[in-house]
């Protein structure tokens, strides 16, 4: 049996391909152990999937200033301290990343104790996590074939992006009334990938009325941060089922008949594969 050492987070464009390609692993015989930040997304959604998970601290390079940099060099080396005592521990075969920044010190962590690296990036320009570390993997599995020009391209293969294969199966709908919806309505998926999107809900609450007048129903995802704002808008409104996050996505995409999205990569992937009609807006 081999061992496969995970990590990504901080959006649901990078757990869920780590999740993906983590959960055929398993298929396969491996070992997998996944390394995360604590209190996280992807600490809820690695336990909801029934992998091991250990998590570290990590802080986020912010892209304006903050007193909170003062801090980042320590906790990057605490992180890495913290990922070099998890490998020696767990002694993986490989480590595999798919982004975001708690990807980082578990990577440096791998380069130090000579752990192969494995990268799969899903965006057509990669973050800076996967620019820096691809220098040093063996191997980046592309999802757009555009990233190429960011990265070496003697370590570059194009492989598209990773969908779980729980959603390729699914055919089971949701529970209409449990969700407040009539089962012979035409529905809209709009949603704005993990983390939301304030600027499409702020254009979408404006047109709701008009769409439930013609029995057009709206499921809508508002992302974690605008959940309490929106909710309290539509409190009361029938034919509306808002929510922040859900692990029902598979159900939902077999319940709508068009989708509003952001364009985000594994987004693309999944609406695709379940060829479900949509409006992306990048």
């Amino acid at each position: 049996m081999k061992k496969i050492l995970i990590a990504a987070g901080g959006t649901g464009g990078h757990i869920k391909p780590a999740l993906s390609i983590a959960k055929y692993l398993q298929t396969k015989g491996y070992e997998i152990l996944y390394i995360g930040n604590k209190s996280s997304m992807e600490e809820n959604l690695v336990q909801e999937a029934g992998l091991n998970f250990r998590s570290i601290n990590v802080q986020k390079l912010y892209r304006y200033f903050t007193l909170k940099h003062l801090m980042f060099p320590f906790k990057l080396a605490k992180s890495i301290y913290d990922s070099c005592r998890i490998i020696k521990e767990f002694k993986p075969d490989v480590f595999l990343g798919t982004g975001g920044f708690v990807m980082g010190p578990v990577a440096i962590a791998s380069i130090i104790k000579k752990i192969p690296i494995f990268l799969q990036e899903q965006n057509s320009f990669p973050g800076i996590t996967t620019r820096i570390i691809g220098k040093f993997s063996l191997k980046i599995f592309l999802g757009n074939e555009n990233a190429k020009k960011y990265l070496r391209s003697n370590n570059t293969k194009f492989t598209g992006n990773p969908v779980n294969e729980e959603i390729l199966k699914s055919v089971e709908e949701i529970d209409f009334a449990q969700y407040g919806l009539k089962e012979d309505s035409f529905k809209v998926f709009l949603f704005g990938g993990s983390q939301g999107s304030l600027a499409l809900n702020k254009i979408f609450i404006s047109i709701i009325d008009q769409l439930l007048e013609r029995n057009i129903e709206i499921i809508w995802q508002t992302g974690k941060y605008s959940f309490v704002e929106f909710h309290s808008k539509m409190e009361g409104k029938k034919g509306v089922y808002l929510f922040d996050f859900t692990s029902e996505m598979d159900k939902i995409y077999n319940s709508v008949n068009l989708s509003i999205a952001r364009a985000g990569a594994i987004s693309i992937a999944e609406l695709e594969t379940k060829k479900i009609p949509t409006i992306f807006i990048p």
